[in-house]
């Protein structure tokens, strides 16, 4: 337990256990909250990555979306050859259209954050793929400074990027 905790739950002990408890429970809360939550700059730079992703894909654009995906997922499939890194990367831009992606889970450790992400998947403008959800994960080995993404299904095969530290896990 962090110094200061332990310093305020000696002093809040001669009030009270109740009361010390629930300072406590506060603060801890306070510092779990912050710990699963991204700053302004931090969400200014996964805001504009994952709008570059997900326009990539939707155009098509090979080289763009190419240049976002994580380097190691990037080498594995460069590894595995030509026709297997075409058909991994080549998206047509009307095989995929989804909603705007929704966060559902933020990992931290050290430097590294993961953010698990869903989007609906749409078949066109006007009809909706039904309950099919399209998952990938953005990743930031700097605190946030920088961008890459991941699908989901590279993302929980550890045979591919076998160097990346995965927090998410479901």
């Amino acid at each position: 337990m962090p110094s200061h905790l332990l310093l305020l739950l000696k002093m809040n002990l001669k009030k009270g256990w109740f009361k010390a408890v629930g300072v406590v429970f506060l603060l801890l809360m306070v510092q779990f909250l912050s710990s699963c939550s991204l700053n302004a700059e931090q969400e200014a730079t996964l805001s504009e990555s994952t709008t570059n992703y997900t326009e990539a894909r939707k155009a098509g654009a090979l080289l763009a979306y190419v240049s976002i995906q994580h380097p190691l997922v990037v080498r594995y499939y460069k590894e595995k050859g030509d026709s297997a890194f075409l058909k991994k990367f080549t998206v047509e831009p009307k095989d995929y259209f989804s909603e705007d992606p929704v966060i559902r889970r933020i990992e931290k450790q050290d430097d590294d954050i993961h953010v698990l992400y869903e989007a609906k998947i749409i078949q066109s403008e006007w009809e909706s793929g039904g309950d099919e959800v399209r998952r990938f994960v953005a990743l930031s080995e700097n605190n946030g400074r920088n961008w890459f993404f991941i699908d989901w299904s590279d993302y929980v095969d550890k045979s591919i990027a076998t160097g990346l530290i995965r927090l998410i896990d479901l």
